[in-house]
């Protein structure tokens, strides 16, 4: 019995070590199986993160690329733009070009139109100029006030000095009978035109006369109501002429002599007078707000008021209608009219 318990427990103790070999292998098993496990999960969570950066590559490259596309389809239209502007500006000047061109030969053949028809009315009529009759007269002078609208500066002066070499810009003819009486003559240079300094101007009543020049002329003529803006007169006579509710805004005036000239009511608004002789002019309603005069000799003149004087932007050695000699515009008062 003894020998029977004995070998029952070596049986037994077998049996344990047996069991504790196999949970051994059974822990050894279960702790490879886990660390499979977690190198999957890595292995998952790498090739997550790869993924992700792969994406964000992905996304960066098409992001730049859109950026490049866009950068470069704004320089071709920004270089089609540019190309396109200098097309137009291109093609404007060529069209500008082309229509002065145009008007250039329209002018011309306007003016010799004029030339021509104006030659064979007096020879048709085989008269002078001073014979003209009122209706002849009025034929000339309307056909000449539209050929003068139609025309550019530079061929308005060659109509106005066919006039002068044909006589009949002279005096005879009074206000609205006068060849240039409600006439367009801007931009007509008349020193140009007339080379007689003595020469008997005639009325240019209620003309255009902007930007036109008058230098080292001498003449009394009519220029009331008519329209002087921007011109240019110098060296100039006009001693007892008319130039009454005429505009002379921005004109410049020097050296000219303009005693017993009738300014009354003109508008000499931003004009410059510089050695100007205006004695027992009539001056009355005369504008003058921001004029300058210097070197103005207005001894005797009519109608000029001190509210004239303190609207002048300068004035200096101006000899006022009572003989005082103003320095500056600084010295003006009251006292001195």
């Amino acid at each position: 019995a003894a020998e029977l318990r004995r070998n029952d427990t070596e049986r037994a103790q077998k049996q344990r070590e047996e069991d504790k070999e196999i949970a051994r292998l059974q822990r050894e098993e279960d702790k490879k199986r886990e660390e499979d496990r977690e190198i999957a999960r890595q292995q998952r969570a790498d090739d997550k993160e790869n993924a992700r950066l792969q994406r964000e590559v992905d996304l960066k490259i098409a992001r730049d690329k859109r950026i490049q596309e866009y950068e470069l389809t704004e320089k071709e239209h920004s270089l089609y733009q540019s190309q396109r502007a200098h097309e137009i500006v291109f093609a404007q000047e060529n069209y500008i070009r082309e229509f002065m061109l145009e008007e250039i030969h329209y002018s011309g053949n306007i003016l010799l139109t004029y030339q021509r028809e104006l030659s064979a009315l007096l020879g048709e009529f085989q008269i002078k100029p001073d014979d003209l009759d009122r209706t002849l007269l009025f034929t000339v002078q309307m056909r000449t006030r539209t050929t003068l609208q139609l025309l550019d500066t530079t061929r308005r002066t060659i109509l106005v000095r066919t006039l002068f070499q044909a006589n009949l810009l002279n005096d005879k003819w009074k206000k609205h009978m006068a060849i240039l009486y409600n006439a367009n003559v801007s931009g007509v240079q008349f020193d140009q035109v007339i080379d007689r300094p003595s020469y008997k101007f005639p009325d240019i009543e209620r003309a255009d006369l902007r930007y036109t020049s008058f230098r080292s002329m001498s003449f009394g003529a009519r220029l009331d109501h008519s329209i002087f803006i921007q011109s240019d007169f110098a060296f100039v006579s006009m001693a007892d002429g008319n130039m009454s509710n005429g505009s002379f805004i921005d004109s410049v005036f020097e050296t000219t002599n303009f005693d017993r000239v009738d300014f009354s009511g003109a508008d000499f608004r931003r004009c410059t007078f510089r050695n100007i002789s205006m004695v027992n002019c009539s001056m009355f309603g005369v504008k003058l707000q921001e004029t300058k005069l210097f070197y103005v000799n207005l001894f005797g003149c009519m109608g000029f008021q001190i509210e004239q004087i303190y609207s002048l932007s300068a004035a200096n050695k101006v000899t006022l209608p009572n003989g005082t000699l103003l320095h500056s515009q600084e010295e003006t008062d009251d006292h001195i009219f």
